[in-house]
């Protein structure tokens, strides 16, 4: 183009028609020139390494027959191997498209395929269509330029039913040689279709539904990851060997919570399959299999390879940030969660746990960012519960609770009642949350989680044995939960007493028949000063655990070393400061700094815990008891003004409390010298 406007403005200079003649013909030549080294590109064999950025738009299925919608998703299969072909990924498409303005395309069709490849910057768009042809099938793969739609080439093949997978096979082979695949390259990377996804174009399709399941998550919802596993399932219902599908629920099985046995089922079909997956597929298999026997650093290690080849693979991101934030490795973590959100901004998967790296790292003004823009997003389950909690870490309890209320009053059901409820706990307005617990307890008689988030709510407002009532119901008439269970959060509940004595009690039944209770149970003791229980059932917690780490600081303070016990808390802290196992750091610091006089640490630790996500059922009583001791070290230092106000909201949520309540004595002790 650049050679053809210069020699425009010679022909503007020249005068003369034998003049403007001569350049006619030079621009000719160069047309001429240009169209000669377009061919040369095409027609060289490419240097080793040189990679071809394609798109494959969604089949034009003309047969009448569903099953050949997956036709597109087998041909991207079939090409995978390549090393000459770089497939633009699905996730990638459709975030362009979300930008684009285009929201969430219920399917690539050939026009959006070719907008979405000139901005992905594609030198190929492959379109496929099916047709009948007797009683077999006609697949043609048509390439285009997608920056002019040139047409590049056309092959076609056909077969019967039950020859797809061979005939795409073929498609493959001869759609590499027109994007002038080098021939080592191509000897190389063969892969059949059957043996490495499914012979079955129906097991495709339903396989392929389930994966567009999980790449639109603004659209079905984080939480709804596990049904896309229907998808999954229908497929292996079709084909039972169908090792992608394996993979795909075994990976769901372990983000469940699944058994290593229940993964298994999955995962080993999965496995012994892996020789015939292509590399991608292959690696996250094995590395999946690295995650379940214990073998993180090798999984993440299997991941950086894909990503290296592909940056934005979104399987290999998840995963492998997902094993660093298992860890609470916030920052490794935030890396590849952000690269996803940048990669795809409209998509929320990881939303949340990118707002907990960020909240837990203390990065106020990337997590204001981060907020700010999804504000900007259309709402959805997981950008509402973004916000929410962001606010919370940012110390904004009652914005939190206006957009939760925003949620629930737009209909956001079960998910947006659960964030309120949270969200008006952190702001200290425990009626309302209690209130809205009974509702829920009313629509749901039965679910026994709810009964115990009622028991740790009046435990927080001093009802005590109204919440022992409420946990003796939720085992009457609960199903689903053991006998240990109840134990283990009637113990929990009962350390609002402050009475070691009574936590012992139901902390014995409760670690009798399940040790992994155990080492929480032995934190909360501690705590409580009962450390012969602590350390006899403390003994099973494993080195270098959340709970190993609290148990150890808390025998060092019981010990008569408050200074080391703080230091140790507040590593802790830095590490993760609201962990799910044990208890906030930053509440054990309040208490082992407010029993050494280190007043300023203790309103320190209150301001911090208040930013925080509840996370067990201790938590009701853990809030009130911050609010005490931060009122008591106000006071110990002059702030008398910050005292009152604190001991009065204190007093204010202890209003119906048990007469006898510890809790309610001191506050009014406390308020009376005030």
């Amino acid at each position: 183009q650049a050679a053809l406007d210069e020699l425009r403005a010679i022909e503007g200079s020249l005068e003369g028609r034998w003049r403007r003649r001569l350049v006619s013909g030079l621009a000719a030549v160069a047309l001429t020139a240009v169209a000669g080294a377009g061919w040369l590109w095409w027609s060289r064999e490419p240097p080793p390494g040189e990679r071809l950025p394609v798109v494959v738009a969604d089949v034009e299925n003309g047969t009448g027959d569903p099953s050949l919608d997956a036709l597109s998703g087998l041909l991207t299969a079939a090409l995978e191997p390549s090393r000459r072909i770089d497939l633009v990924p699905r996730p990638r498409l459709l975030s362009l498209a979300r930008q684009a303005g285009m929201g969430e395309l219920p399917r690539l069709d050939a026009r959006a395929a070719r907008e979405l490849a000139r901005v992905a910057g594609a030198k190929v768009l492959l379109t496929t269509s099916a047709r009948r042809e007797g009683s077999g099938v006609l697949v043609e793969v048509r390439g285009t330029d997608p920056a002019d739609d040139k047409a590049l080439f056309t092959v076609a093949e056909s077969g019967g039913a039950g020859e797809v997978a061979a005939v795409l096979d073929r498609l493959a082979e001869a759609v590499r040689r027109r994007l002038r695949e080098r021939r080592e390259d191509l000897a190389a990377g063969r892969s059949g279709v059957a043996e490495a996804v499914t012979a079955s174009p129906e097991a495709a399709r339903r396989y392929y539904q389930g994966i567009d399941c999980e790449l639109r998550p603004s659209t079905f919802g984080k939480t709804s990851g596990q049904d896309c596993g229907e998808y999954f399932q229908q497929a292996l219902a079709q084909d039972p060997a169908f090792p992608l599908a394996h993979y795909r629920l075994a990976r769901l099985a372990s983000w469940g919570g699944a058994s290593p046995a229940d993964i298994d089922q999955h995962l080993g079909p999965a496995l012994r399959a892996a020789s015939r997956l292509p590399g991608r597929d292959a690696a996250l298999v094995r590395a999946l299999e690295d995650e379940i026997a214990g073998r993180p650093d090798d999984a993440i290690r299997r991941y950086e390879e894909i990503l290296a080849r592909q940056p934005d693979d979104r399987d290999a991101l998840i995963s492998a940030g997902g094993l660093h934030y298992a860890r609470s490795e916030w920052a490794a973590a935030s890396t590849y969660y952000e690269r996803i959100t940048s990669a795809d901004p409209g998509n929320d998967f990881v939303l949340d746990g990118l707002v907990r790296c960020l909240g837990s790292l203390g990065k106020r003004d990337a997590l204001r960012a981060l907020l700010d823009r999804v504000r900007s997003e259309p709402p959805s389950p997981d950008r509402t519960e973004a916000i929410v909690r962001g606010l919370v870490w940012l110390g904004e309890p009652e914005r939190a609770v206006e957009a939760a209320q925003r949620a629930v009053a737009a209909g956001g059901g079960v998910p947006a009642e659960s964030l309120l409820s949270s969200a008006l706990l952190v702001a200290g307005r425990f009626e309302e949350a209690e209130a809205l617990q009974r509702r829920r307890i009313a629509s749901v008689p039965k679910r026994v989680p709810s009964r115990w988030s009622l028991a740790m709510i009046l435990a927080g407002e001093g009802r005590q044995r109204e919440a022992l009532r409420v946990l003796d119901e939720a085992e009457r008439t609960g199903e689903g939960f053991t006998a240990s269970d109840h134990a283990y959060v009637r113990a929990v509940v009962a350390a609002a007493t402050m009475e070691p004595a009574a936590v012992w009690r139901e902390a014995a039944k409760a670690a009798a028949s399940n040790s992994s209770d155990e080492p929480r149970l032995a934190v909360l003791l501690a705590l409580l000063g009962d450390v012969t229980h602590a350390r006899e059932i403390g003994a099973a917690a494993r080195p270098g655990s959340v709970e190993r780490d609290q148990l150890d600081a808390l025998l060092v303070w019981r010990g008569g070393n408050p200074v080391a016990a703080q230091a140790r808390l507040f590593a802790a802290e830095k590490r993760d400061p609201c962990p799910t196992a044990g208890l906030f750091p930053s509440h054990l610091l309040g208490e082992v700094a407010s029993a050494a006089g280190d007043h300023r640490n203790v309103i320190g630790a209150a301001q911090r815990f208040g930013r925080l996500w509840p996370g067990g059922y201790w938590f009701g009583w853990a809030s009130s008891r911050m609010l005490l001791l931060s009122a008591r070290a106000h006071a110990a230092l002059g702030e008398r003004a910050e005292a009152r106000t604190e001991v009065d909201r204190l007093l204010a949520r202890l209003r119906r409390a048990d007469p006898d309540l510890p809790l309610l004595g001191e506050a009014r002790a406390l308020r009376a010298r005030l």
